[in-house]
């Protein structure tokens, strides 16, 4: 399974014959390689909500006010942040909270839901405030919440599939972050492998138009061509972690429900 992480998030999974799904959660869709299909999830806004939360704290946000983390921080390959860029200190601040951001859930739906949930009408929640209740749990709750809303879709199409998935390779802004590619691993109990580029997408249409003007004899030869991932950068799930992220996946479902039926999104229309 690819997942492409940036303003959105959508899962793509190659399979040989049409997999329809009975609920409607997931699409499939005729793929561009001829005799396969895609299983399809897509997810409106997971980058976006983190952007969301640095928009509204970036005035105040800096490396003093996270007590020095991040001080020693530099730009490079495997650290492509900088010190100024505040998505570091987001990162630092969210690595001090613990699994579960101290009972901060966050329901990413600040667009309305896609897959699996398709309600226009949801919107984004946060459960589980207190008084002490930091930035880095509101952090910390975001990239979970993100990742909780990816992995009900990965579990359903996972369903759909006979192959068993051994693997989740990642690409897109969101995932420069170790931290976030941590909690994926945690939460899919799968190793998260990056890619070598972040635009996924149009590598794609790079790739099959290199086959289609005979740079590459076949797609599979412009595959190991033109792509490649970064070893180093694999991701393996903790136990103990996924044990808790499991049950908290079950939460953040539950929260979506109780909500949708209850009318609360409807507003007046119920």
């Amino acid at each position: 399974v690819q997942g492409v992480s940036g303003t959105g998030t959508f899962l793509l999974a190659p399979v040989l014959e049409p997999k329809g799904d009975d609920q409607h959660r997931v699409l499939c869709s005729v793929s561009a390689v001829p005799g396969q299909w895609i299983l399809e999830a897509g997810i409106l806004t997971t980058g976006a909500v983190y952007r969301w939360l640095r928009n509204l704290l970036q005035n105040g946000l800096s490396a003093g006010d996270v007590g020095g983390v991040g001080k020693a921080s530099t730009a490079s390959v495997d650290n492509p942040y900088t010190l100024e860029d505040p998505y570091v200190l987001l990162d630092e601040l969210a690595a001090v909270a613990p699994v579960g951001a101290g009972g901060v859930l966050v329901l990413p739906h600040l667009a309305g839901s896609a897959a699996p949930y398709w309600d226009s009408k949801a919107q984004g929640v946060i459960v589980g405030l207190q008084l002490g209740t930091t930035v880095a749990h509101l952090a910390r709750g975001v990239l979970e919440g993100v990742a909780l809303e990816v992995g009900k879709n990965l579990q359903v199409m996972a369903s759909l599939m006979s192959q068993k998935l051994t693997e989740i390779r990642v690409s897109g802004g969101l995932t420069r972050s170790r931290l976030f590619n941590q909690i994926q691993a945690d939460v899919y109990g799968l190793p998260v492998q990056p890619g070598r580029l972040e635009e996924t997408s149009a590598l794609g249409a790079a790739v099959l138009a290199a086959v289609a003007v005979g740079i590459y004899p076949d797609l599979s030869t412009a595959v190991t061509g033109m792509t490649g991932v970064l070893k180093s950068q694999r991701t393996w799930p903790r136990p103990a972690e996924q044990l808790q992220y499991q049950k908290l996946l079950r939460h953040h479902d539950a929260v979506y429900r109780a909500l949708a039926d209850a009318g609360v999104y409807r507003g007046k229309e119920t």
